[in-house]
């Protein structure tokens, strides 16, 4: 079973390539081999001591990095420099020529936001949801109503950007196995890794619904990391639904354009 690699900033632990796989020592505890064709994602959080030549394993397999700040805020991004070209990728640049084109996905894109925000928003408040149904909503409703259920400003939270966080690396991971290009965006067409960025912002409230889930179950006013990730792990599989149908309706829009 391919898995997320999640290392935090410990001075007492050090890694580095070894052949195919990663060895991992700990002062005081015996060394680990993790192989490297388990691992589908890397995440790393604050100052790890990490060797170049891991980055380069993870590169050659395809594996994308990401590098998180102290701040849960994510920083950069390890990919490989060599790409493949592909229909995906020609479809996706070609969109990119006609403004019409671009509008249709778009509104589609918009649509898939709103239905994961209301679907989310229903399960915290039906009464609201209920009502947006019948007379629309703005981003900045959606953001008020989590700040009144959590009592936490929302737009200030560490914790819920390094979910999201967390969900653009998923992203990023996936699209570039499938050989879509991540820096192709409709609503980012500036900057690096558009697209995965675009998917992003469609798949908010799935983070969201990650942060409040950890939110729930940690007895503390903020949840820690370690609860963060296994509520990012529980969710993946439905994450995984949820991207693969929302790839497979952008390439049957791509395709009939």
């Amino acid at each position: 079973m391919e898995k997320t690699l999640f290392l935090s900033e410990n001075p007492k632990r050090r890694i580095r390539r070894d052949g195919p796989s990663l060895w991992v020592e700990q002062e005081g505890e015996a060394g680990t081999r993790i192989p490297a064709r388990v691992i589908r994602r890397v995440i790393i959080r604050g100052n790890v001591r990490m060797d170049a030549g891991c980055l380069t394993l993870f590169a050659e397999r395809g594996v994308p990095v990401t590098l998180f700040g102290t701040d849960g805020m994510p920083s950069a991004v390890v990919l490989p420099v060599a790409t493949q070209e592909g229909q995906r990728r020609t479809r996706q640049r070609a969109l990119l020529e006609d403004r019409a084109r671009q509008d249709r996905i778009l509104a589609w894109m918009l649509a898939w936001e709103r239905g994961r925000q209301v679907a989310l928003i229903g399960r915290l408040a039906p009464h609201i949801a209920k009502r947006w149904k019948r007379v629309g909503f703005r981003r900045e409703d959606y953001d008020a109503v989590l700040t009144r259920r959590l009592d936490v400003p929302v737009e200030e939270s560490g914790e819920r950007a390094f979910v999201a966080g967390m969900v653009f690396e998923f992203i990023l991971a996936e699209i570039s196995a499938e050989r879509w290009d991540p820096h192709v965006g409709v609503r980012h067409q500036t900057g690096p890794l558009g697209f995965a960025h675009d998917l992003t912002d469609v798949l908010g409230a799935e983070a969201d619904r990650i942060w409040i889930a950890a939110l729930e179950r940690s007895a503390a006013p903020v949840a820690t990391s370690f609860t963060l990730v296994r509520e990012f792990e529980r969710a993946r599989p439905r994450l995984e639904k949820l991207l693969r149908s929302l790839l497979r309706q952008y390439e049957r829009i791509l395709w009939e354009l």
